[in-house]
């Protein structure tokens, strides 16, 4: 029975012990409901143990203090405070959502740990102050923001094009900021955060348009190595140059005919050698100018050519093909003479005929007379045709006809023949009894000429037949 009755004694002890225990959590979660659990702030300001009146008595004294922290787009916070704001709580009921949301229940933990709470409050102030003090903040002076920029295309070192991705600046949207500060202090908030009212870049990277575009410079960048072979030169567009002759509209990328055509100019004035003065090395050594006269050379087709590149680009072609041509010699070197030409210099009165480079006629001649209309034009010309048994002139309309076994003409009624009237070539003959413009040639060496000549193929004459004896007129 004793046994008995300690165990019963002692469950009492037990259960009484337990019944205050919770008489005490209840007490305390009950008082959480009705007062701050200790370590308590609101807006800043400690309000442990305190009443909900005492707590809105406390909290209205905020405005005594305030000071507003503001972070901006670039992570930068300033301080705007409360003085000269004219600052006054005109409502704290706010502070009572604060103590609802105090989590009663857990006062045995949470009373060892800072709680901050945030509590809508209702503020007046003096407008025209608190703009004034907006408009001296840094964060938004206009001189000190960086506008966003937007995405964009980058032609990068090989030509390609990638995606500069979009940055977002430190440019504020100065309207929607002041609003959110103003929200702030009206609310009596301590901190706010205005890096959502910066401005926003319009083109993203993942824009379709702009990987479109992309995509299609890319595709046109496919040509690059795309090479011309033009007069003696092979020009090569590599990846830079294909993306110099691009264009982008914003919309969509494309060959730029304009730059093309400013291209294939560039290659015209650099290349072509038709009606061009261009170095030449004379049979004796000496390098001579050529007169810009005559028909013979390259001359670049620009309309074919231009046509030519925008269709290789555009089709991702990069291969090597030839330039299109109104004119173009037979050959490909020597400025377009090869080593098949007629030399010819009217200052000594020879000729000399080249082939594959080796000299196989050399030969005294006579040339026009330097009168004019019957001077022998200098400059680089093409032979017209060849014929055998040709009567030169006209009796009747030129005073004179001349049969010959041989014709080559070159420039109009100008060409090579024998000149079987004439018993002497070379020295001064040709200034007082020249030729009408023609090249005569002895009878007997005018069949090798004429062997070792060919349609197409060029007559150089170069010299100066208006020298200072002519004009005097000494021999």
């Amino acid at each position: 029975m004793e046994e008995r009755k300690a165990l019963v004694r002692k469950q009492r002890i037990i259960l009484g012990s337990l019944g205050l225990l919770l008489l005490f959590y209840i007490g305390g979660a009950v008082r959480g409901v009705f007062r701050f659990e200790p370590h308590s702030f609101v807006n800043g300001i400690e309000v442990s143990g305190m009443s909900l009146g005492q707590a809105e008595e406390a909290v209205s004294h905020v405005a005594d203090t305030y000071a507003l922290t503001i972070k901006g787009p670039a992570g930068e916070s300033e301080t705007l405070d409360g003085s000269g704001l004219s600052l006054a709580v005109a409502d704290a009921s706010g502070v009572k959502k604060a103590l609802k949301d105090q989590r009663a229940l857990g006062w045995p933990v949470g009373r060892f740990f800072r709680k901050d709470y945030q509590a809508a409050l209702v503020m007046r102030y003096d407008e025209n102050a608190l703009n004034t003090k907006i408009d001296s903040l840094s964060m938004l002076d206009a001189s000190k923001m960086t506008a966003p920029t937007d995405a964009s295309l980058v032609e990068q070192k090989d030509g390609t094009c990638a995606i500069a991705a979009e940055q977002p600046g430190t440019e504020l949207d100065a309207a929607a900021a002041k609003q959110k500060i103003h929200d702030a202090v009206a609310s009596g908030q301590t901190a706010v955060d205005v890096t959502d009212c910066a401005v926003q870049p319009k083109i993203l990277s993942t824009d379709e348009g702009l990987n479109k575009r992309m995509q299609q410079w890319n595709a046109l960048l496919k040509s690059a190595g795309l090479t011309f072979r033009i007069a003696e030169h092979d020009v090569t567009l590599d990846g830079p140059a294909v993306a110099s002759l691009l264009s982008d509209d914003g919309s969509m990328v494309t060959v730029s005919r304009d730059k093309v055509t400013a291209m294939v100019y560039g290659w015209k004035d650099q290349y072509d050698t038709y009606g061009k003065s261009f170095p030449f090395r004379t049979s004796d050594g000496e390098t001579v100018t050529i007169d810009p006269l005559g028909d013979y050379g390259y001359a670049l087709n620009d309309e074919a050519t231009v046509e030519d590149v925008c269709s290789r680009i555009a089709n991702g072609d990069s291969g090597t093909y030839d330039a299109e041509y109104w004119n173009k010699p037979p050959y490909d070197t020597n400025s377009g003479l090869g080593g098949n030409y007629v030399e010819i210099s009217l200052k000594k009165q020879h000729l000399w005929v080249y082939r594959d480079g080796k000299v196989v006629v050399d030969t005294d001649v006579v040339t026009g007379l330097p009168v004019h209309g019957r001077i022998t034009y200098m400059g680089c010309f093409a032979i017209k045709k060849k014929m055998t048994d040709v009567s030169l002139g006209n009796i009747k309309t030129e005073g004179y006809s001349s049969p010959v076994n041989y014709w080559v003409p070159f420039n109009g009624g100008e060409g090579l023949h024998d000149a079987p009237w004439r018993d002497a070539f070379g020295g001064s003959i040709w200034k007082s009894d020249g030729s009408h413009g023609c090249i005569n040639c002895p009878e007997d060496v005018m069949p090798e000429i004429y062997k070792n000549v060919e349609i197409g193929e060029a007559v150089v004459i170069y010299g100066d037949p208006y020298d200072e004896s002519v004009y005097t007129g000494q021999q």
